[in-house]
């Protein structure tokens, strides 16, 4: 069996927000609980505080064998099964700061997991998968080996997992983003298997909007439920192979819907004299229990045996905030025998489990400023237990026989891995790894990261780490991002491949770097200011139409970083008479530039109202090609040429009639004194002298 969590669950505030007073809140042995960010008062029970009162009441059966890993499992063949171990049984829990095993008789207490749990999880015997974002980490809890699986769904709101019947596969299901277009409220659910050979094809269910109650493990199917007329509640069984969903009940109630073992309900309906519980076990009828003349139950949690009940009583209105808490009841189910109350229950109590033997409940007890979890027994005794009360219980285990050198207990790769296809947390823990090493050979350090980058599922790849100082830092990190640190601090610079020249001059940084775009390399220089919060970026060239770089390159000229050498050429770039492409001659630009304060600056430069053209011209290297180009430009346009051709060249040039918009040229060959070119159909039809530095003539060939 297993126990699972929902995450928060923003979903149902989209869904139930006009019914979220008469529906209640989802519990079920399939759902554990996070605190909500806000305590909702324990007497308000409502969809959009579904995480408040989310339940954990199906813990594994530790008696069985546990199930077989699938291939990406690395536990050892010699490994003793695990039936053979001594059954200590303990508490799974987590929070940020890890996931821990705790016996709650002595307080003895194991890490099993550094840095944060994911969102939400499923716990199967010594298995826990759990959710971050589009990934699912599946952790071998006697090993500390996992295995990471992407979704390959976008705009997830939420997800969990549930462990499938054969224990083998995991079932995720997420909550797409609606429509932002419509004016109706709709959730999709879109889930998908995760198996050895990685995560299947989404399937996405469109049906009526529904909560998710749980996974149905003999009938393979999702189980949602949903408000139907008055005092009624719709039961949906899903396909999972077609999303398609099935009426499967229709039961008379209000709500407190909780799936039990084996498909076992129950839920809150009203009687004569007030509220009954309902509770159904495989085919047979429902059976009606009567609570107190005037109670209601809420946060209905069953045992691992399916034969009992636990519940908080409220006296009054259905609901209402001011509804008086008469403590922790249990109820059997087979005699209808209510017992309680087990004591009394703080202001936002919950239900976190029951015992794995069935005689005992943790309560996780909590009101404005201070929060625990206690052992309460069936006859009402109360007593703490070695849970911190920020912290989430996830279910039960025997005690892991996890080695030292566990992967999992490094907290480095468990914060890449909860960074998971996230590019900016990557930046930043690689960006801090790098930092808080310092005494590991830089060699080391990137290794490690390839490692973390791995475990994270980012794609193998090229990446360089390079020390510029001291203390300072350039790496590039998945999936392209360039990024800066030192112990003041890291910055994200810019999105490339390739790193290219980095110098330091005082408390100021030059980083180019570049990338492909267009299928051309291009580059780009990022110069950054250090101060007291890290670094911060106070130029790039972005939007400089004279910034060009297509198939060139950006130097250091001299010592420090106050001049750039930049080079490029006109593939991409407007172009007047010849047709310019990849296999074409091109015209070559060579620019300085120059720091001037805080930015560089293009020197010389004309003014910054002058033609496009003029400035290209100004940065153009003088081949026989762009010699050329420009003459034909300009006769074109009207424009002196005596710079670049003589009299004779521009009056051939002229007698050619280039001038219409339509009429593209194509060069032939080059060499340094002759250029041939002509119209598309004819492309050898002229050839072009060049002496002097110039086009002397122009002439028929």
């Amino acid at each position: 069996m297993s126990s699972v969590n929902g995450g928060t669950l923003r979903r149902n505030a989209v869904l139930f927000v006009a019914v979220s007073v008469l529906l209640g809140t989802l519990t079920g042995c399939w759902l554990a609980d996070i605190p909500a960010a806000e305590p909702p008062m324990a007497a308000t029970i409502s969809p959009t505080a579904t995480s408040a009162n989310t339940t954990l009441t199906e813990s594994p059966t530790l008696s069985t064998p546990a199930p077989t890993l699938t291939p990406e499992s690395t536990r050892p063949a010699s490994q003793p099964d695990p039936t053979a171990r001594p059954t200590t049984t303990g508490a799974i829990y987590g929070d940020e700061g890890g996931v821990f095993w705790a016996d709650l008789n002595t307080g003895d207490m194991a890490p099993l997991i550094a840095g944060a749990a994911g969102a939400s999880w499923a716990l199967q015997a010594q298995e826990l998968a759990m959710v971050h974002g589009r990934f699912v980490e599946r952790v071998d809890l006697d090993s500390g080996q996992s295995a990471l699986f992407e979704v390959p769904t976008e705009g997830l709101m939420d997800a969990q997992v549930f462990w499938e019947a054969d224990g083998h596969r995991l079932l995720y299901v997420g909550w797409v983003e609606p429509d932002p277009a419509s004016d109706e409220p709709e959730l999709r659910l879109v889930f998908c298997e995760l198996s050895s050979e990685g995560a299947g094809t989404p399937v996405a269910y469109a049906g009526m909007p529904a909560m998710l109650l749980g996974y149905d493990a003999a009938g393979e199917r999702l189980l949602l439920w949903a408000p139907a007329e008055a005092e009624t509640l719709q039961l949906l069984g899903v396909d999972l192979s077609t999303g398609e969903a099935q009426q499967l009940a229709t039961l008379e109630g209000l709500g407190e819907l909780a799936l039990g073992p084996h498909g076992a309900l129950a839920w809150l309906a009203t009687a004569e004299t007030g509220y009954q519980l309902l509770a159904v076990q495989g085919d047979g009828a429902p059976t009606a229990h009567a609570l107190p003349e005037g109670a209601y139950a809420s946060n209905l949690v069953w045992s691992q045996d399916g034969k009992a009940l636990a519940f908080f009583l409220h006296q009054g209105a259905l609901y209402d905030p001011e509804a008086t808490n008469l403590g922790l009841y249990t109820i059997d189910l087979a005699s209808g025998e209510i017992k309680g109350p087990l004591g009394e229950a703080a202001p936002y109590a919950r239900i976190a489990a029951w015992t794995p033997d069935g005689q005992g409940l943790i309560l996780h007890q909590r009101d404005a400023e201070t929060e625990r979890y206690d052992l309460v027994t069936l006859d009402g005794a109360h007593s703490p237990v070695s849970i911190k009360g920020s912290a989430t219980l996830m279910g039960w285990a025997s005690r892991p026989e996890l080695p030292n050198d566990a992967p999992t207990l490094d907290p480095w790769q468990r914060r890449f891995i909860s960074a998971a296809g996230d590019a900016d947390a990557t930046a930043a823990a690689a960006a801090s790894f790098v930092a808080a090493h310092l005494d590991m050979p830089l060699a080391e350090r990137a290794l490690r990261l390839e490692a973390y980058y791995a475990a994270a599922a980012w794609p193998q790849d090229e990446r360089e780490l390079r020390q510029v100082d001291t203390e300072v830092f350039v790496l590039q990190t998945p999936p392209n991002s360039i990024v800066v640190t030192s112990l003041a601090g890291s910055q994200v610079v810019g999105q490339g491949s390739t790193l290219g020249e980095v110098r330091v001059d005082g408390d100021r940084l030059a980083v180019v770097y570049g990338g492909i775009f267009g299928e051309q390399q291009q580059w780009t220089v990022a110069l950054l200011r250090q101060n007291e919060g890290g670094w911060e970026t106070r130029w790039q060239p972005l939007g400089r139409s004279d910034w060009i770089t297509t198939g060139g390159a950006v130097t250091f000229e001299g010592k420090g970083i106050d001049t750039l050498q930049v080079t490029g050429t006109s593939l991409g770039q407007p172009s007047d008479a010849f047709f310019e492409c990849a296999a074409c001659p091109l015209r070559e630009f060579s620019a300085t530039w120059q720091l001037q304060g805080d930015a560089y600056e293009r020197v010389p430069a004309l003014p910054a109202d002058a033609p496009l053209a003029n400035v290209h011209w100004e940065m153009t290297v003088h081949s026989p090609y762009a010699l050329v180009y420009e003459a034909v430009r300009r006769v074109r346009a009207g424009e002196a040429t005596d710079d670049v051709a003589t009299l004779l060249a521009s009056e051939q040039l002229a007698a050619m009639e280039l001038q219409g918009e339509s009429i593209r040229l194509v060069v032939s060959s080059v060499s340094p004194e002759m250029v041939i070119f002509g119209p598309a159909d004819a492309p050898t039809l002229w050839q072009a002298t060049i002496a002097a530095g110039r086009v002397a003539q122009v002439t028929a060939r």
